[in-house]
């Protein structure tokens, strides 16, 4: 059941944000993005693009949004699990640059009293595209984000900040250059689509659901975030049963789901920090 948890801002707690604000730091943008990075409550943001210009072209230019957050609040993954919002980014950009979606990282459970939370502590970074067309004008482009988020511990803050940077668009293909340290470890743990071969499937039981993933051989560790809102009991643990081929995992329904849902979709985190998209199907699974 999703419980919308109030937001409220007590005094002593933003006053001890400004006294910690100080101790955020973020990646070092370029020289002239001063204003590409915001220091609110709880956590700093920052606009980043890996590379010091914008080249035309069909694979686009990496780009990310991080957060820095101080320790024992956390942002959202896309299904925020039983309270919260993701991140959401509103652009201003010049004609022929378009931005793509932010990819979200696989979260980590994050129990708040009886509630449970999917998001991310510590740091965060949203890998997105930014995508030149063969027509955009060539020379400097500033990008404009209105961002939001939600941060949360045992209460919540909603932000807002409008973050601007400048690059040139020069003419591509884009050299090919290593990414950051940063890049490297949020890009490794975003979900990849199921390996080819790999199958899951799900059988509805009187008080939920059993998972099963064929992976070939046997799983000792697995989470499942559910994409779907109102199908899954966040809270609930998720009994493992190990199998020859994979896992099984029994998941309680949520109170408010409304029928038999037609895929279990969601993400699978497995050992090894594997974690990949499923969509379950309905199917027998073996006892």
């Amino acid at each position: 059941m999703r419980v919308l948890r109030s937001i409220v801002a007590i005094s002593f707690l933003l006053v001890a944000s400004l006294s910690a604000s100080a101790q955020l730091t973020a990646p070092a943008s370029q020289p002239q993005d001063t204003k590409a990075a915001f220091t609110a409550d709880h956590l700093r943001v920052e606009l980043l693009v890996t590379g010091a210009r914008l080249y035309t072209g069909d694979e686009g230019n990496q780009a990310g949004l991080y957060f820095k957050l101080q320790p024992g609040w956390h942002v959202y993954w896309q299904n925020a699990g039983d309270a919260g919002e993701p991140p959401a980014i509103d652009w201003t950009l010049p004609k022929g640059l378009t931005a793509g979606p932010l990819h979200f990282p696989a979260p980590t459970r994050l129990p708040v009293g009886p509630l449970m939370d999917y998001g991310y502590e510590n740091q965060v970074l949203f890998p997105f595209r930014i995508n030149a067309a063969p027509a955009a004008k060539l020379g400097p482009a500033d990008l404009r984000a209105h961002v939001t988020w939600l941060v949360c511990s045992s209460v919540c803050i909603p932000g807002k900040a409008d973050l601007e940077l400048t690059r040139p668009v020069a003419r591509g293909p884009a050299p090919s250059t290593p990414e950051s340290p940063l890049f490297q470890q949020f890009l490794s743990r975003l979900p990849q689509p199921l390996p080819k071969g790999d199958k899951a499937v799900f059988q509805s039981t009187p008080t939920g659901f059993r998972l099963a993933l064929d992976t070939g051989h046997r799983e000792t560790q697995a989470e499942f975030f559910p994409s779907d809102q109102t199908v899954v009991d966040n809270p609930s643990p998720q009994k493992l049963a190990p199998t020859p081929k994979g896992i099984v995992l029994t998941l309680k329904k949520d109170a408010d789901i409304a029928g038999t849902p037609a895929h279990l979709n969601g993400v699978i985190e497995l050992s090894g920090d594997r974690a990949y998209h499923i969509a379950a199907v309905p199917g027998a699974v073996a006892a």
